[in-house]
């Protein structure tokens, strides 16, 4: 009898524990955001993608001037920002994609680093604070379902790269239509595509 109660209570502690690290693990932290401009307060964009081509895949585009037109879809994947010091030790394993500077008509500097995070929110740091994409991601997806979450970083660094070939080289593809309804998707600001 007495042996059955330690077991009990040796597996209670232990299922606690479990708990107890998954949600210190899963919870994000609730310090204030941090503030990104509106695409209106902003007066250039500079964007730039690093060379992962070896270990990737992902081949690096130079730093261009992102045309206006597009400031509220690059802004878009990052709002709301929301702050996250427990993604230190994970920001010091996930690569560094690319990069964002934002300057905006006040004269403030921005800099935007953003990691290849796996189907999560996109991870990334404002000028070094890291951060996740707060709010909805990927809304109305049963955890069940047949459909994967979106890899936010992957889904920013195509972004920037249809940006670079259809809006600075010139080379219409449509792509950016295809992009700007999945950043919609996944931040819940349309509903999710049924799946076939």
């Amino acid at each position: 009898m007495k042996r059955r109660a330690v077991l009990s209570l040796g597996l209670a502690t232990a299922a606690v524990l479990a708990g107890l690290l998954y949600w210190a693990a899963t919870r994000r932290d609730h310090t204030p955001g941090v503030c990104l401009p509106d695409a209106d307060d902003v007066e250039v964009i500079t964007a730039e993608i690093n060379d992962h081509t070896d270990n990737m895949g992902i081949r690096p585009v130079p730093a261009f001037p992102v045309p206006r037109e597009h400031f509220p879809l690059l802004l878009s994947v990052l709002t709301p920002a929301e702050r996250n010091d427990r993604l230190r030790q994970a920001a010091d394993v996930y690569p560094v994609l690319g990069h964002l500077k934002v300057l905006t008509k006040r004269g403030e500097a921005i800099r935007i680093d953003y990691y290849w995070a796996g189907q999560n929110p996109l991870v990334f740091a404002v000028d070094g604070v890291l951060c996740q994409r707060g709010g909805e991601y990927m809304p109305g997806v049963l955890p069940d379902s047949e459909v994967m979450g979106i890899d936010e970083s992957l889904l920013l660094y195509h972004v920037v790269y249809a940006i670079y070939s259809e809006g600075v080289k010139g080379h219409r593809t449509g792509r950016l239509d295809e992009l700007r309804k999945q950043v919609e998707r996944s931040t819940g600001r349309a509903p999710m595509q049924p799946t076939k």
